[in-house]
């Protein structure tokens, strides 16, 4: 796609979200404020401090699977693999996403191909998303009414399960060649072999990550709503980060998530305003902690080039 079509499809895509957030929100800028003021600040820094290992636990899993994907890497670039991956990230927050990509392929250059680090974020993003929708829909099915909690238990345990078996799979290549297949434009990362079976710790890394995301969603939610509604709101937002993947085009899903996670505000408990009082202070608090924990990573690689 055209770099200045992407551009434009961009900001129509954000200037939708936004203008749906307004519409929704007319006239209820006085309950806006309030929310606002109802805001525990402990809590959201206590949030923030959750966040920070969600995110050195992500970027552990990348350089786990860069490393698998590769057994032949040299042994001591997992802390160079953390700082690149972690700095991706906040690149990826310019207009086009592909930045942070482009720019993680640049750092990695003198350790990884470039079809290896695309391979091991493709690997990355379809194993992650599985595991969140599944929880997703075990949080948000008994919230409706029409689901049992053993349903929803089963239905968590069977993407835990899926995942643990996608990690010890001995021909993971066929999964991943199917992967490839169904994307466009990516047949040429079919050469980049997937990571090799390694039981448990893949898929305790990417429990742990969601289970910090978890913690520090409550505790944005801890004054707000009562504990048996929170399930349901941790399970759409979510749920709606992993929908607003699909605009591509837009810098970290910029009011898309957003606009998502405010329009189911009649499948889970809380009002338009409170979702999007919520939603904003979600995203900044995820952006700080995702600052906090790159600069860890980085100062942690520095240090120990030095010793």
């Amino acid at each position: 796609m055209h770099a200045r079509m992407r551009r434009l499809l961009g900001g129509t895509l954000i200037a939708v979200a936004i203008g749906y957030l307004a519409y929704s929100l007319r006239g209820s800028g006085d309950t806006l404020l309030q929310s606002l003021r109802d805001t525990d600040g402990l809590a959201w820094t206590l949030a923030i401090a959750v966040f920070v290992p969600m995110f050195l636990v992500q970027g552990l899993y990348h350089a786990d699977t860069l490393r698998l994907m590769d057994c032949s890497a040299a042994p001591d670039t997992r802390r160079a693999d953390l700082s690149a991956y972690l700095q991706s990230q906040i690149v990826r927050y310019v207009p086009g996403k592909v930045w942070g990509l482009l720019y993680q392929v640049e750092a990695s250059r003198m350790r990884h191909p470039a079809s290896r680090v695309l391979g091991a974020n493709l690997w990355q993003t379809a194993v992650t998303n599985l595991l969140s929708l599944g929880i997703a829909a075990a949080l948000i099915l008994p919230a409706t009414g029409r689901a049992p909690a053993w349903l929803a238990l089963l239905v968590a345990l069977a993407s835990l399960a899926g995942v643990e078996w996608l990690h010890r799979s001995k021909r993971p290549g066929r999964w991943y060649g199917l992967l490839l297949a169904s994307i466009p434009l990516m047949a040429r990362l079919r050469g980049a072999a997937p990571p090799a079976p390694r039981a448990w710790r893949g898929t305790s890394l990417l429990t742990a990550e969601w289970l910090f995301f978890a913690v520090g969603l409550c505790l944005l939610l801890w004054s707000r709503l009562p504990v048996e509604h929170m399930g349901a709101v941790v399970g759409w937002y979510a749920a709606s980060s992993t929908f607003a993947l699909a605009a591509v085009v837009v810098p970290a899903g910029l009011a898309v998530r957003e606009a998502l996670f405010v329009g189911g505000h009649d499948l889970i408990a809380g009002s338009s305003e409170l979702l999007l009082v919520f939603a904003a202070q979600v995203r900044v608090s995820l952006l700080a902690a995702e600052c906090l924990a790159c600069m860890l990573a980085t100062l942690h690689q520095r240090t120990r080039r030095h010793v």
